[in-house]
């Protein structure tokens, strides 16, 4: 994951809290949610401006959980004091003569879950003092200099270690700065895999129950952070006007595209919640323009030609002009550390390019 991207990110761009709600000229008056659904998907189907949802969505305080939408579930376009509103109403199937709920199963989550869930799960950044003070891969049960998944492995610095306790192995790897000011954000945490601990003590006795990759004397635990497993939020502009720039991208690419997901240089530090959505805009480039500087010469201007016949067309001095920034699409953040956050690209209306 390297390179910075010649885009910035800004709510002040193209929308803000105030934007006002506009449906879609084909908008369903009735939309049954399917398996597979997104959040994100059934608002585009309302919204010009999926972002907006929270404009739109009434709570139910009768229904459980009454932010979380099922398959099955009936969502219908009301008016309420004259505006647009979506109700739901959990799905129901008939049957003769009783009715009974549709069985609800796992609710849908906002983004493509196949898209985010190695992140959710997998991805972490570190501060240097996480880093420092982490525990540590002491040694494996063996003779082996790696140790991959059912391998017995002995870390130390793990405080008041709980039996059965689980950990996330990584490896550090490269720094994230700040493309503007150079602070340094943080550091890649490269996973690894899981392990839970045996037996405790010091060195503590942990087996390896997922492996990612093999884990090194010397890589890192840390413990797995629950709360940011849950892909249920909603889609909403931030609170905080805030400007940022796209720092990383993930798997490697050089061209970004929808579903590829990027990091950015602002963090909860600075406001950032997950769900906030971003209009991307590309730099635009900066053009000499040599028509502004070129002298033009009349007929009557002829006679101003050198002896040595050298014209003085085009001997003015040119100048250079930025063009406008354009937008290249939306991104929506999915998980937040302290100074970046993580935001998957749901739009691209322009190529956007690593450099």
């Amino acid at each position: 994951m390297k390179g910075v991207l010649g885009l910035v990110i800004g709510l002040s761009l193209t929308f803000s809290a105030f934007s006002a709600v506009e449906l879609r000229n084909n908008h369903p008056d009735v939309y049954v949610v399917q398996k597979g659904d997104t959040l994100w998907d059934i608002s585009a189907e309302f919204l010009v401006k999926p972002w907006l949802w929270p404009e739109i969505w009434t709570v139910n305080p009768q229904v459980a959980n009454p932010h979380l939408i099922y398959p099955g579930d009936v969502l219908s376009l009301v008016y309420i004091g004259g505006k647009p509103r979506i109700v739901r109403k959990p799905g129901v199937i008939k049957l003769s003569p009783q009715m009974r709920e549709i069985s609800r199963g796992q609710a849908i989550p906002a983004l493509p879950l196949e898209r985010i869930k190695p992140f959710l799960v997998g991805a972490r950044v570190v501060s240097e003092e996480e880093l420092n003070s982490a525990p540590y891969l002491l040694a494996n049960d063996g003779d082996h200099l790696v140790a991959g998944k059912d391998v017995r492995i002995y870390a130390r610095g793990i405080n008041q270690p709980e039996i059965q306790a689980s950990y996330a192995l990584f490896r550090p790897g490269d720094e994230y700065r700040d493309p503007v000011t150079d602070e340094l954000l943080g550091r890649e945490a490269i996973h690894l895999g899981a392990a839970r601990v045996a037996r405790a003590g010091d060195p503590t006795t942990l087996d390896i129950t997922e492996s990612v990759q093999e884990s090194l004397k010397g890589d890192r635990l840390l413990p797995i952070d629950e709360q940011h497993l849950q892909p249920y939020f909603f889609p909403h502009v931030s609170k905080k006007k805030m400007d940022g720039q796209i720092i990383s991208v993930y798997e490697g690419v050089t061209q970004i595209g929808q579903y590829n997901v990027v990091i950015i240089n602002r963090g909860t530090r600075e406001g950032m919640e997950v769900g906030n959505v971003f209009t991307v805009m590309s730099r635009g480039a900066t053009v000499k323009d040599d028509i502004a500087g070129e002298r033009r010469i009349s007929k009557d201007n002829y006679s101003a030609i050198s002896e040595f016949g050298k014209s003085i067309i085009g001997q003015g001095t040119s100048d250079e002009v930025k063009l406008p920034d354009e937008e290249a699409g939306e991104i929506m953040v999915f998980r937040t550390f302290d100074k970046v956050s993580l935001a998957l690209v749901m739009t691209a209306t322009r190529p956007m390019h690593v450099y």
